[in-house]
């Protein structure tokens, strides 16, 4: 999350991050601080506002880590809303030791982190930001009960923050926890109908468990309120698709092309599919053959191409890019029974 994406930086921004964590955890933020502001390429060095909210909170200036956790990722740019938030905040002298636990996490040393967090807790008691990592590190592990316990903590703080409910949502989704995920999103989508991520991965969770419908009519409630949103339009397509509604997703495609001004992959990519469910599989090809020369080696695009490309006579062409779909395990699961009854 924060300092592991840092490939293109330059040695020298890697070692005033390293500074900045070695001064951190010595106790001395000001020197933290001040090796953060050292940094040459701060663009590239993912949510540095983090890594500068905890050396000022560890220096005890709450005012500017307000300030820099405002321009971090929601949920965690939401906390300075909080009405006393500096009481939820706790003893800044525990600050190195978030910041340690966040460095453990961010390289996906869950356990090392969950340690120092648990310790740092027994001594301090709560601190929001300290739970909201202990929630990362957990998800991060597959303790999903111990997660969801953080979030809904953390919920109970932030009434009516729909980032740490749409976190929650996407948490119970990920524990398995199907009849409260839709539950909460249910509400999250009426109370926020313009939340287009919310739309998006509630439809999703609702097609993964062939909840068609349901999915349609959340693509197309949050499509009233952002009509041009390509991503909803999309997702909406794919949807028709499965529900064999070709004559609606046609309509679709024609609004879609108007706003984009473009032919994208997705657009294209969908558009070919459409073909090949009107049973035009010739046009499917060339459609389909335009997508992948976009998005070469994409698995479902190669999927769909070879399904069409066996259905005009080009079997082993046909074939040969539905093995390479196989290749990849998601395609494998949904398609390797369809593929073994293809004569």
């Amino acid at each position: 999350m924060v300092i592991r994406n840092f490939k293109d930086s330059s040695l020298y921004d890697l070692f005033h991050l390293t500074r900045y964590l070695a001064f951190l955890t010595a106790g001395d933020s000001e020197a933290a601080i001040k090796s953060l502001q050292q940094i040459t390429q701060p663009e590239k060095i993912t949510n540095l506002h983090m890594l500068k909210a905890i050396g000022y909170y560890s220096a005890g200036d709450n005012s500017k880590a307000k300030e820099e956790l405002k321009q971090t990722v929601p949920p965690y740019s939401e906390l300075p809303q909080i009405p006393d938030f500096d009481l939820f905040m706790n003893d800044p002298a525990i600050g190195p030791r978030i910041g340690l636990a966040l460095y453990c996490y961010d390289q996906k040393f869950y356990r090392q982190a969950i340690a120092i967090l648990k310790e740092t807790e027994s001594k301090v008691g709560d601190n929001i930001l300290l739970t909201f990592i202990q929630a990362e590190c957990y998800l991060g592990t597959n303790q999903f009960s111990l997660g969801i316990e953080a979030l809904r903590k953390i919920n109970r703080t932030l009434k009516n923050s729909y980032a740490i409910q749409f976190y929650l949502c996407q948490a119970y989704a990920r524990a398995g926890m199907l009849s409260e995920a839709e539950a909460m999103y249910e509400i999250l989508t009426e109370e926020r109908p313009d939340f287009i991520m919310a739309n998006l991965t509630y439809g999703k969770l609702l097609s993964n468990h062939n909840k068609w419908e349901a999915a349609k009519k959340i693509y197309e409630s949050g499509l009233n309120f952002n009509p041009d949103s390509i991503h909803l339009q999309i997702a909406l397509g794919w949807t028709l698709a499965f529900l064999g509604e070709t004559d609606e997703l046609e309509n679709l495609l024609q609004i879609v092309k108007k706003n984009e001004g473009f032919e994208s992959v997705s657009f294209l990519h969908l558009k070919g599919w459409n073909h090949f469910k009107r049973e035009d599989f010739t046009e499917a090809v060339n459609v389909l053959k335009k997508a992948i020369e976009i998005s070469p080696g994409d698995p479902e695009i190669a999927f769909h191409l070879g399904m069409a490309m066996i259905k005009v006579g080009e079997v082993d062409s046909g074939r040969n890019l539905l093995n390479q779909s196989m290749l990849f395990p998601k395609q494998r699961e949904k398609y390797q029974e369809l593929v073994e009854k293809i004569p």
